[in-house]
């Protein structure tokens, strides 16, 4: 059967957290109760305004094709609130809404990058990163985000990886798995020094309106290096700051042409986004922001204490948060490792996790945690863990 495979779909690893998620539905299924900490997805519900916008929709007999760029109005909502206000300005016909934030990475990738050319990824990075790449018949160079550093990256080395191969680069800042935001004067170093070699930035502002300080601290450092997205796409969605993965809306904004040809892959692939989860969104926008408000202020309370537990053990290091969506702990135990302690948390104790080693080489002594239950368990799993680990560790 495999030789009719073909080599990309050989490469193929999906993407770990759904894998956990798998093992810790076998477990309940088995009657053990498992707290889910694997996926990025908050707990909250949706926007009672946003699900009464979709009823409302469908309701309306909205449930045909739409364009494939997007309803107007919900690109619009989109360009205002996510680039505007965030110092960018572009052109209507420089924005395309995607099913989801996620497909926008392949689709960006196809748009721009041959194969075997080369595409510089974060390493730790989101494993969508490195699978779009090699989905794309392309090669992933990894750039390093060290733990020491706080996941900043150095730009001598970038510069020392750019080869005539070099098409792209993916930033993603606030950054999943570490939760780190990239520091301003860096991610202004590292797009001017694109420009200057005439390689596409593809930055994943996904996690952008759910930063510590978002409130008083909005421009985009592409404010300054490219206002207009000349060389640059930016990356989107709305499911993580509205909890609402489930609706699939992401969009991509970028240069014209390249913009173009992403709508005709979405026209080949998706045909559309439905309308009503558009409508949604919408709604969300422009009457949920005490929604969004709401939600970040929420993760980064929860972050700040299981961090600060965690940290209590001697076997733990952790950096606060600048996404309270994400803890990325480094565990610093000899006789075990991190991927050994994520089973063994899911095994007996039921907490789901990802390994560290899902993101990168870089990360194979992290676990990533997702701040998506109530404050009061996640202090009590974060003391579990401690009591593990002062446990497993010193044995």
């Amino acid at each position: 059967m495999n030789n009719r495979l073909s080599q990309v779909s050989n490469l193929l690893k999906g993407q770990k957290m759904f894998q956990v998620k798998e093992a810790a539905a076998k477990l309940e299924s088995n009657g053990k109760d498992v707290i889910h900490m694997e996926l990025g997805d908050p707990d909250f519900d949706s926007p009672s305004k946003a699900i009464s916008a979709a009823k409302n929709s469908l309701e309306a007999g909205e449930t045909h094709y739409s364009s494939s760029w997007g309803l107007q109005e919900f690109r619009d909502s989109i360009n205002l609130n996510h680039i505007e206000e965030r110092g960018v300005s572009i052109n209507i016909d420089q924005l395309v809404v995607t099913a989801g934030a996620n497909s926008g990475i392949y689709f960006t990738i196809r748009a721009l990058v041959n194969p075997g050319e080369e595409v510089l990824i974060p390493d730790p990075g989101f494993v969508s990163f490195e699978a779009a790449v090699l989905a794309a018949g392309a090669k992933p160079i990894r750039y390093s985000l060290n733990f020491q550093d706080n996941f900043q990256p150095d730009t001598d080395e970038i510069e020392s990886l750019i080869s005539k191969s070099t098409r792209l680069m993916i930033i993603n800042s606030p950054a999943n798995p570490s939760g780190t935001e990239l520091r301003k004067d860096i991610h202004i170093q590292i797009s001017n020094l694109l420009n200057r070699n005439n390689i596409s930035l593809l930055s994943d502002d996904t996690y952008s309106r759910m930063k510590r300080g978002y409130e008083t601290n909005k421009l985009s450092p592409l404010s300054e290096t490219d206002q207009k997205l000349d060389n640059s796409i930016i990356l989107g969605g709305l499911s993580k700051e509205f909890s609402m993965s489930g609706f699939r809306l992401g969009y991509l904004a970028g240069p014209v042409e390249v913009i173009k040809k992403i709508n005709l892959y979405i026209e080949t692939v998706n045909s559309c986004v439905p309308i009503f989860t558009q409508r949604a969104g919408v709604a969300a926008l422009e009457s949920c922001n005490k929604e969004l408000t709401k939600n970040r202020e929420t993760l980064l309370d929860r972050a700040d204490a299981f961090i600060e537990i965690i940290n209590q053990s001697k076997y733990i290091d952790c950096h606060h948060s600048d996404i309270g969506l994400y803890a990325f702990p480094k565990i610093n135990c000899e006789n075990i490792s991190a991927d050994e302690i994520a089973n063994m948390l899911l095994q007996e104790k039921g907490i789901a996790c990802v390994p560290g080693s899902a993101f990168g080489e870089l990360s194979v002594d992290h676990l990533r945690f997702s701040m998506n239950q109530p404050k009061n368990l996640l202090i009590d799993i974060a003391n579990k863990i401690v009591s593990t680990l002062n446990k497993v560790c010193s044995s």
